[in-house]
């Protein structure tokens, strides 16, 4: 019983480990392919996350596609972020950004109201 503990113990302790390396993968900004892959496993985690970690994940991911030069991507990440924050200013001003990469700076919308 006490060996069925410490295994229990020790597979809770790596998967909190892996799951603050999602995070902090998801974060930082140095490595944009290792920023998508931490994100995308936040994103994943789906409703079991908050909708605020979701949306910070969303653009997170956004910003590494902005890096790699995939503004479609970064747009389609700036759109679900704003989606699940419509209050959250630097999505739709990064998605403002990638419009303009684009060239299509009628696309930028205005912040929200209120």
């Amino acid at each position: 019983m006490v060996g069925l503990l410490v295994v229990a113990l020790v597979l809770a302790l790596c998967a909190t480990g892996a799951w603050a390396d999602r995070y902090s993968d998801c974060n930082q900004s140095a490595d944009p392919d290792r920023q998508i892959r931490g994100c995308t496993s936040v994103i994943e985690w789906g409703e079991k996350e908050t909708r605020k970690n979701r949306a910070i994940a969303y653009n997170n991911r956004g910003l590494a596609y902005y890096d790699k030069g995939k503004y479609d991507d970064a747009i389609a990440d700036y759109d679900k972020a704003i989606a699940l924050d419509p209050k959250d200013f630097v999505a739709y001003t990064n998605r403002g950004l990638a419009y303009g990469r684009k060239g299509a700076f009628d696309r930028a919308a205005p912040l929200p109201r209120g």
